[in-house]
């Protein structure tokens, strides 16, 4: 099978959520004898970035380079000026749908992948010029979910008022548009019956693709006997995770260290902004991207995820059962995983409950092993790469078969 595949971002490397789901996804498709050819917008700052380990996946792959860093002026105009949603038309490019066009035209493409909703526009495009190729959305998240929650949790009456703005033009966007694919995947279950809910006529389109983990290339941890720190493996950049962090810093951590005061936090993940350092003391160390996070698993008995504002499924929850890290998440950051609290993962919702399960993790070992085999059980049984790409591929051929 040819397949054309479309993303928003370079797919390497695979350091976090969305770039790990699509590499594994890639290395799947050319394991199992897939011709892929890639076609990307990538942010200028990725332009430079090392692609051998790709380009060995794919048959060819063009990048096209684009600012597309989010600016103030840009939503601001944007929110006054524009019907889209900012998040989605600054990935939209002329430039970007001729060479796309051009693909389909020279090559013999049996289906079309498309990754995000950032890149549907194209996928709509494709369906009006080759009405005859299959086009497949992938959805990391229900997009306008995320946003409308990020416009709830703002105190700012200002930026609330243009954020919920933002997130009904979402809304409207996402569902005018996941209707004109031939399938959607959904990272989650809840997240398909989000879109069934915008557009009921897509209920037999919307399929579930997990996120999942490379149990062969993750072992687990040795730690050492004595560890009593705690670990947060994050993107920085991503506005949710900077929320949760503080919130975890400011409202549980204070809490933890009165019961266990020789406990230190690592803040670990790409991109950490300038203003987290001030939170940097003997017992809480911002470490920013580390090329290797092991050393810090090591010592750490715990990892959490403190996430209030989101939606899909966190990858990092499946990296940590794989590592054999007992987690602790807020309800939003556990969503859209098979967990079941208190057997492989436990959950808190407000401070104080958040604390106490960390606390039970430090300082019981029944329930810290409890958890590491319950955790390291769920991935090895239902995440792993290659039963889910192999169930997206027999549908990829059911509907390349149909469309012949």
């Amino acid at each position: 099978m040819q397949i054309l595949v479309l993303t928003h971002r370079l797919p390497y490397p695979p350091i976090d959520g969305g770039k790990i789901v699509l590499f594994n996804f890639l290395k799947q498709f050319s394991s199992k004898g897939c011709n892929v050819l890639l076609q990307s917008i990538i942010p200028e700052e990725e332009s430079n970035c090392e692609t051998s380990e790709l380009a060995s996946l794919v048959n060819s792959f063009k990048f096209i380079s684009k600012d597309v860093k989010n600016k103030k002026y840009r939503l601001a105009l944007n929110t006054l000026f524009s019907n889209l949603p900012y998040n989605m038309a600054k990935y939209i490019y002329p430039d970007m749908l001729e060479s796309i066009l051009q693909a389909l035209t020279q090559s013999s493409i049996d289906l079309v992948h498309v990754e995000h909703l950032h890149m549907a526009h194209y996928g709509v495009q494709i369906k009006k010029h080759f009405p005859h190729i299959p086009v497949v959305l992938r959805q990391h998240n229900a997009e306008h979910t995320i946003l409308t929650r990020y416009a709830d949790s703002l105190r700012n009456p200002l930026l609330k008022h243009v954020m919920e703005i933002q997130a009904q033009r979402l809304k409207e966007y996402e569902k005018r548009t996941i209707g004109i694919f031939d399938r959607i995947l959904a990272i989650t279950e809840e997240d398909r019956h989000r879109f069934i809910d915008l557009d009921p006529s897509v209920e037999e389109r919307v399929h579930v693709a997990p996120a999942g983990v490379d149990i062969s290339t993750i072992s687990t941890v040795q730690r050492e006997p004595s560890a009593t720190d705690i670990v947060s493996i994050a993107a920085m950049d991503w506005i949710p995770n900077q929320q949760g962090i503080v919130w975890f810093l400011e409202e549980v951590l204070p809490l933890v260290l009165k019961e266990s005061p020789k406990t230190k936090f690592y803040i670990i993940g790409k991109n950490t902004p300038e203003w987290l350092q001030r939170y940097r003391s003997e017992t809480v160390q911002v470490l920013g991207f580390v090329d290797d996070p092991l050393p810090y698993l090591r010592k750490s008995r715990v990892a959490v995820v403190p996430l209030h504002v989101g939606g899909g499924m966190r990858v990092k929850i499946l990296n940590y059962f794989a590592w054999g890290i007992p987690v602790v998440s807020t309800p939003v950051g556990a969503e859209g995983i098979f967990v079941k609290d208190g057997t492989d993962i436990l959950i808190g919702g407000d401070p104080l409950s958040f604390a106490r399960c960390v606390l039970t993790v430090l300082r019981d070992d029944e329930v810290s092993a409890r958890l590491v085999a319950g955790g390291r059980e769920l991935v090895e049984s239902k995440y792993s790469w290659e039963k889910i790409v192999g169930n997206v591929l027999s549908g990829y051929e059911n509907l390349v078969r149909r469309w012949r």
